[in-house]
């Protein structure tokens, strides 16, 4: 958390935002499927993602921006599933494992 709050105050991420926004504003259905690209990589990363919510709504309307957002949720949940699952869970229990707490 205080990474992203320093982070936040240290980068221009608002100015990155907006030339996103512009970008991906110009560029019809493929900006779409940009845009929900964007979004897995935040879910997958577990970015907030209510700013890129409201943004798609404000690019594309709410119907379509409701269709962008909840394709790059549904897909970036899937990935952090199988990313979970698959990739990092010898980590986990090996972490898990380690714990008193955890155990009891």
């Amino acid at each position: 958390m205080a990474g992203l709050l320093l982070a936040r105050s240290l980068l221009p991420i608002g100015e990155w935002a907006a030339v996103f926004n512009a970008w991906v504003g110009q560029m019809g259905r493929v900006g779409m499927a940009a845009y929900a690209t964007v979004y897995v990589v935040a879910t997958v990363l577990f970015l907030p993602g209510s700013l890129l919510t409201v943004g798609s709504g404000f690019l594309f309307g709410v119907v379509w921006g409701t269709a962008v957002v909840s394709v790059g949720s549904t897909i970036g949940a899937s990935l952090g599933f199988l990313i979970a699952r698959y990739l990092v869970r010898g980590w986990v229990v090996a972490k898990a494992e380690k714990n008193e707490r955890f155990k009891a």
